[in-house]
């Protein structure tokens, strides 16, 4: 899986308005234009996070507010956000986005390895100016 995240609009019956994917929302089925069901996605992230979705509410239309979640997809951990909103027709959707863990965590990783190695080279500046300070009495 690529290391970037994705961002989806549905319907509360699933199906996907948007994403920021260039997967298509709509699909021939019997000769009728038909709307893409999230959790028939053919991407990984966009699929597993409506399957999920799906399994923890039961029914979307109980979506009220605006939730983060993590879920582990392919063995990775991903971090998501869903926010339902309402246009001016009254026509609901949820704005779902879903992140890699990794995203964040590397540059954490990066600067935690930063501050180890500054905290052993004060801690040898230390140690050295200590000794010479007890060696001069």
């Amino acid at each position: 899986m690529d290391n970037s995240g994705v961002a989806f609009l549905i319907e509360k019956n699933g199906g996907l308005v948007a994403s920021s994917t260039s997967e298509p929302i709509f699909a021939i089925v019997d000769g009728t234009e038909t709307r893409v069901l999230a959790q028939n996605s053919a991407n990984p992230l966009i699929r597993s996070t409506a399957r999920y979705l799906f399994n923890q509410f039961n029914n979307l239309q109980s979506i009220k507010n605006s939730q983060n979640f993590q879920i582990k997809i392919d063995g990775e951990n991903n971090i998501a956000q869903i926010n339902p909103i309402l246009d001016i027709k009254g026509i609901e959707f949820l704005i779902v986005v879903i992140i890699p863990e990794s995203n964040f965590m590397t540059e954490i990783n990066k600067n935690k390895q930063a501050s180890i190695i500054l905290c052993f080279l004060f801690l040898s500046v230390a140690t050295l100016l200590g000794g010479l300070s007890v060696g001069d009495r």
